[in-house]
């Protein structure tokens, strides 16, 4: 798709997006919403054609879908433990196909919904434990997973094991018969 001046685009792996204002040979300059003039290669960004509109429900629909289809299971070290514990990975990339036009916000609460989800079907299902993998990065979204599970009465959540997941997981223990 050839590019010219003025054409709306967007950052490839990026919520960035705005307006060509210059071409120079392979880089192109483009200005985002707030005036500020960025410079990236061509093939770092794409034409947007038309506006994305979302649906929370259909979110909500492929989240589900999509942990059902990524729960992966796993064998832990210890002898103790050595029944399969269902993985949950709430990375981004895995839960939808693009993220390219949502904001932070919305990937934040797209993984939220889907461990409060996964959450409720294990206790409905009464599963023992589970493994969110949340990743390392900034922490934000273990801090709120933290929020999320300290609301029910049956869980107790910690970090997983070290070995395996370094410090990107929290395990999860669900509880019978808590009042």
């Amino acid at each position: 798709m050839e590019l010219k001046v003025n054409d709306k685009v967007q950052v490839v792996d990026d919520t960035l997006e705005g307006r060509i204002t210059e071409i120079k040979n392979d880089q192109i300059w483009l200005e985002d919403e707030d005036g500020f003039l960025h410079a990236y290669k061509k093939e770092q960004v794409v034409k947007v054609t038309e506006p994305l509109e979302v649906d929370p429900i259909e979110i909500d629909r492929r989240a589900y879908k999509k942990f059902e289809v990524k729960t992966k299971d796993v064998r832990t070290t210890s002898a103790k433990r050595s029944k399969k514990i269902p993985e949950i990975d709430l990375h981004i990339h895995e839960l939808t196909d693009s993220s390219a036009n949502m904001t932070d916000f919305d990937m934040l609460q797209m993984q939220l919904r889907t461990a409060e989800n996964r959450l409720k079907k294990a206790i409905e299902n009464k599963e023992k434990r589970l493994v969110f993998i949340h990743g390392k990065g900034k922490g934000r979204l273990k801090k709120e997973l933290s929020l999320l599970f300290s609301r029910y009465n049956e869980v107790s959540y910690y970090d997983a094991d070290f070995r395996e997941y370094g410090f990107g997981a929290t395990e999860i223990y669900i509880y019978e018969n808590i009042q």
